[in-house]
């Protein structure tokens, strides 16, 4: 896993990302295995002490290259989780010797049983029996090194991951709901029994919400958009699909937990006008500029009723859509809903101007998702269908402005895609190149990145393989006197 984050963190860009701001970050499944908490080959009846081991040593990884990040008391909390293994391992050690104990007073009854049945001499019997007093000796001594060793045991509760923390006027507050589910030795508790959000958080969340602090704005942090979509149809997907889907990790599939945090942070915010609250995601990858409102809104200022939820991502991943509704209310018993504004099919990262003034109330002046691709540009010429062949096609497109823009080819018949991201200049034609593809196809064209995509498409088909490969136009005037190029 440390050879994953070197890997990913020395990417050129990446490398200059982590190396020019500030960070922040929350656990999320990607950073160990996808779906760990819930997933049934990592629990203790199917993974046993490696799959608790395994899961150990991930989050301590992630305390290493992440937690360490805002966290001082790291190298203290690996020591300490150094020191519980050590501990755990030499219990391990006299559970298998006490097994291995039993194991042998188990053999030496059987020949003791059968050399009686057998009328074995007397003394030779005798003999077996001594050493098979001298085995219970030897499984007792190992019960109660056994027995020490569990009392020895640490009971301490896991280590909180998420925290609240407090940069001058603005806090912070990391939310973790995968972490939380693994026990000290690192072993997955229960499915039913997981905490979505711990009790110690709660207690921790409460102390710091009602405390005289200066905080004039927070910001909540979490892997998942927390008010995501109707608590409906997740629960129903939860249900169909068994307690160990990545649905399950859902805030509306946590209906219990999503309403009492909504319910905090908005009394929070209530109790004075000057407050501001903001919420910052991803995990689904799909971007959106969401609200979340609060329908039994009780502060005095009827524009706090509505606070920002920024869905970000994916930067590198594939693109996906937000799935329906994109406005309605949490439930018919909630008192939140959510407001959804997608961007469509792009990469993309968030920017947020947060401002909080001393004497003022705190204002998100500006937030907003940045996609892959600029406003404002529009096709001009195309596109254009050149020379097909059966594995390559050659599409020309013109744009009014230097930007990005994706070409992606659709195949028909298996819905698969291919696509060019290229660098268009401005008002003048640009070729992409599309090689490997499948003869006797069709492959629809269409564009990302332009404002103009709806009527800006087109298609083709590839000829059979062994076949003239001309893909030319049928009208072969080679005057060029009317007007239209003078080519073929």
């Amino acid at each position: 896993l440390r050879a994953a984050y070197r890997f990913s963190w020395n990417l050129p860009f990446t490398r200059e990302t982590l190396a020019s701001v500030p960070h922040l970050m929350v656990p999320a499944d990607c950073d160990i295995y996808p779906n760990f908490n819930r997933h049934q080959d990592l629990f203790p009846e199917t993974g046993g002490f490696v799959g608790a081991a395994m899961l150990r040593l991930c989050r301590r990884v992630y305390w290493e290259y992440q937690r360490q990040l805002w966290d001082p008391a790291v190298p203290e909390m690996i020591a300490e989780d150094e020191e519980k293994a050590l501990r755990e391992a030499e219990a391990l050690d006299f559970r298998r010797l006490r097994e291995a104990r039993e194991a042998a007073v188990e053999r030496a009854e059987v020949a003791v049983a059968e050399m009686k049945a057998a009328k074995v001499s007397p003394a030779t019997v005798a003999e077996i029996e001594d050493m098979l007093a001298l085995r219970r000796d030897e499984l007792a001594a190992a019960k109660a090194a056994e027995q020490n060793a569990e009392a020895q045991g640490d009971d301490s509760p896991v280590e909180l991951e998420s925290a609240l923390l407090h940069l001058g006027l603005v806090g912070m507050l990391l939310l973790d709901t995968r972490l939380c589910a693994l026990s000290p030795g690192g072993a997955l508790l229960d499915v039913d029994s997981q905490p979505f959000l711990p009790v110690a958080f709660w207690d921790m969340l409460t102390q710091e919400l009602e405390m005289d602090s200066p905080m004039r704005a927070l910001i909540v942090i979490s892997e998942l958009p927390i008010a995501d979509t109707a608590r409906e149809g997740v629960q129903a997907a939860a249900e169909a699909l068994g307690p160990y889907d990545p649905v399950n990790g859902r805030w509306s599939a946590h209906a219990e937990d999503q309403e009492k945090l909504l319910g905090k942070l908005f009394d929070w915010k209530a109790k004075e006008a000057y407050r501001e609250l903001t919420f910052i995601s991803g995990g689904l990858c799909a971007a959106s500029q969401s609200e979340v409102l609060d329908m039994n809104w009780s502060g005095l200022d009827k524009s706090g009723e509505r606070s920002k939820h920024l869905i970000v991502g994916p930067i590198t991943d594939n693109v996906s859509e937000l799935p329906p509704p994109l406005a309605a209310s949490l439930s018919p018993d909630s008192r939140f809903s959510f407001l959804h504004r997608p961007l469509r099919g792009q990469r993309n990262y968030a920017e947020a101007l947060l401002k909080v003034p001393l004497h003022a109330p705190a204002k998100v002046a500006a937030a907003k998702i940045i996609g892959q691709y600029y406003e404002e540009v529009n096709v001009v010429v195309g596109p254009v269908v050149g020379l097909v062949t059966a594995h390559t096609v050659v599409v020309v497109l013109e744009v009014d402005a230097e930007a990005p823009v994706s070409c992606v080819l659709v195949e028909t018949l298996t819905g698969g895609e291919r696509r060019q991201l290229k660098l268009l200049p401005a008002n003048r034609p640009f070729p992409y190149l599309f090689e490997d593809l499948t003869p006797e196809r069709h492959y629809l064209i269409r564009f990302e990145g332009v404002e103009n995509a709806d009527t800006r498409f087109g298609g083709f088909t590839t000829p059979p393989r062994h076949q003239p490969e001309v893909g030319l136009s049928n009208d072969l005037d080679m005057g060029g006197d009317d007007g239209d190029g003078g080519g073929v």
